[in-house]
């Protein structure tokens, strides 16, 4: 395992590989931090909470609800979770997906959405666990939240997806002529920020992109 005090922000063991099958960058123990001087080789604050196994495989996503008060993480497998920042205990556990979540964002404090690499998009009520809007697309890479968590943008294959919240509808989506890995969107300006596999970065306002 990584060195906790000459760690970069969070840290975990070993490599995986595409597949999973190892423990990777976020692999199946995470570390939440309260507090980072900075990504820099020297002494950080130990973790407030030190979480083994808790996802075969890793957990691939990580979101913080808006107060900070639950971490959800997805797995390789598909399993959704959400923890208790406070104590570490595990709040509740999400069925619905069968592949590797690559999309986790709070909608609001009872509304988690999340999205496998098989394209499925969900936006569950967390108390009762309910499944509130869902979608199927092609694939899923990656996604991000509009500032007024109005639309949410989806990368799959060489698709830009926006999507209407919270139905999940689809507003627009856009090819963009290479596959994309992850997207970003800015709170402060709107402006969109992709990434694509062959290394190539854009930004853009994102009405030029999803429309």
């Amino acid at each position: 395992m990584s060195n906790v005090s000459r760690s970069v922000c969070v840290t975990t063991s070993n490599r995986s590989d595409s597949n999973g099958s190892y423990n990777g960058a976020f692999g199946p123990r995470f570390f939440l931090i309260s507090l980072l001087t900075a990504c820099a080789p020297y002494q950080t604050q130990p973790p407030d909470i030190d979480l083994e196994r808790v996802h075969r495989s890793g957990a691939h996503r990580l979101a913080f609800d808006p107060a900070g008060k639950r971490l959800a993480s997805g797995g390789f497998h598909g399993e959704v979770r959400v923890w208790s920042v406070e104590d570490g205990a595990a709040i509740t556990t999400l069925s619905g997906h069968q592949d590797a979540v690559r999309g986790l964002a709070w909608l609001d404090d009872e509304h988690l959405i999340s999205a496998d690499r098989s394209g499925r998009i969900l936006l569950r009520q967390l108390s009762s666990a309910r499944v509130v809007s869902s979608v199927q697309l092609v694939a899923v890479s990656n996604m991000a939240l509009s500032p007024d968590h109005s639309w949410l943008l989806v990368t799959g294959g060489t698709r830009l997806y926006k999507l209407a919240l919270s139905s999940l509808q689809t507003l627009a989506q856009r090819d963009v002529g290479s596959r994309l890995l992850s997207v970003a969107v800015s709170h402060g300006t709107g402006r969109v920020a992709l990434s694509s596999r062959d290394g190539d970065w854009w930004k853009k306002p994102q009405s030029t992109w999803a429309r």
